[in-house]
């Protein structure tokens, strides 16, 4: 068993009235680190403060070694350890000991009820803990170990502070921290990957990809028909904020060579779903979840490497895509947004043939004419040149077909 280390201030812990509590707690994993004064303590703390998952303050006790029990003893305590976690940007989560007198209540309440123990005690289901009453170590036990996870959490959530602000802002739905908390807490710490499944979490990644797109749904950015009740078409989504057409609605983003992803944050997001979506079987249905013989299948793929680097290295770009579309929320507004959406006519072959255009280039450095017409890169064209089609064939090459449905073979130059 991991024991959880925990630093307890308290001029009685070596008393036999509180060997209950010492047995207690130590049954349950944890290890008191006792000092009899805040002073000696602390430099304990400071020193090993790595090592630490919690703080257990006796409600009397001594600021040093020279004092005698203070009444202001969690005020002056409270407020360093505060400093602490804001010097060192580590959560130090504490919890109040007393011997349940009556009159010292009020002294709890006025110190202890302080912003800073929502971090680790939002539901604030007890202020302070008995040591005296088994009912209360075992309330205190629990909650302490409880905490330990919880510190871990504090500190990713530290490191990608940028990130979880605006996945805990308005524009994201609940649930969004806690996809990517996971995945980061297995990439931090070695120990929890043993129970690290990454094979599940390709759809964990895919789950909170539909996050972002729910959340550029808020904006504006995407239509109604990207979605089917409360879920997300992916693909189409995709293909929407890439600037592509939707393969089952004729509309897209703005006019053709807009979009609102950048083309590198487009191609990790197709990576994303190309993976995640062979490994879901999303072929199957846009919504489908793993089920048993899908996630038996897809890890034999992973028995011969056995790593989670790719899923990993997935999950930092999301991040990266995060902050970026919290700042373009910030530049566009709502009903700008929406106006974007443009109604394709649907062009045939017949509609290219023997009809004159201006040719165009897209942000491939491909050029095209009308809306779904490329031009045979042998052919010398440039930008702005007036040309009527003459050739018009199927476009059969899998990388542009998408885009354009044709392909001009010859023209006449106007």
């Amino acid at each position: 068993m991991n024991r959880i280390n925990v630093l307890w201030i308290d001029d009685q812990n070596e008393s036999e009235e509180c060997r209950p509590f010492r047995v207690k707690l130590s049954l349950k994993g944890i290890k008191l680190i006792p000092f009899q004064d805040w002073e000696t303590g602390k430099k304990y703390l400071i020193t090993h403060r790595d090592e630490i998952s919690a703080i257990v303050l006796d409600c009397y006790c001594k600021l040093n070694s020279k004092d005698i029990e203070n009444p202001k003893f969690l005020k002056n305590v409270i407020s360093e350890i505060e400093g602490l976690a804001t010097k060192y940007g580590k959560l130090f989560p504490w919890f109040i000991l007393s011997a349940g007198n009556k009159d010292n209540f009020s002294t709890i309440m006025e110190y202890s009820v302080t912003d800073s123990r929502d971090k680790w005690d939002k539901e604030w289901k007890q202020i302070y803990y008995s040591k005296f009453n088994l009912d209360d170590i075992d309330a205190l036990s629990s909650n302490i170990l409880n905490v330990a996870t919880l510190d871990r959490t504090f500190k990713i959530r530290e490191i990608y502070k940028d990130v979880f602000d605006i996945l805990d802002s308005n524009n994201f739905e609940k649930g969004s921290s806690s996809i990517l908390l996971k995945i980061l807490r297995a990439l931090h710490y070695s120990d929890e990957q043993a129970e690290f499944d990454s094979v599940l979490h390709y759809n964990q990644l895919r789950q909170f990809i539909e996050k972002i797109f729910k959340a550029c749904y808020t904006q504006g950015l995407l239509p109604d028909e990207c979605f089917k009740g409360e879920s997300v078409n992916l693909w189409e989504s995709f293909n929407y904020l890439s600037g592509n057409e939707l393969k089952y609605y004729n509309i897209r983003y703005g006019d053709k060579g807009e979009r609102v992803l950048p083309d590198v944050y487009a191609k990790v997001l197709m990576q994303i779903l190309s993976v995640s979506n062979e490994f879901s079987h999303s072929t199957k249905s846009e919504y489908v979840q793993l089920i048993d013989e899908d996630i038996e299948l897809v890890r034999k793929l992973f028995e011969k490497v056995g790593t989670s680097y790719f899923l990993f290295g997935y999950t930092l770009q999301l991040c990266d895509i995060v902050i970026w579309l919290d700042k373009y929320f910030s530049e566009h507004d709502f009903k700008t947004n929406r106006s974007k959406t443009r109604r394709i006519k649907r062009e045939g072959i017949d509609d290219y043939k023997n009809t004159t255009f201006t040719v165009s280039q897209d942000e491939n450095g491909n050029l095209f004419c009308g809306e779904s017409c490329i031009l045979l890169k042998r052919l010398k064209l440039k930008e702005g040149d007036i040309i009527e089609l003459k050739e018009v064939r199927p476009n059969t090459d899998k990388a542009t077909n998408k885009k354009y449905a044709y392909i001009c073979l010859t023209y006449e130059k106007k």
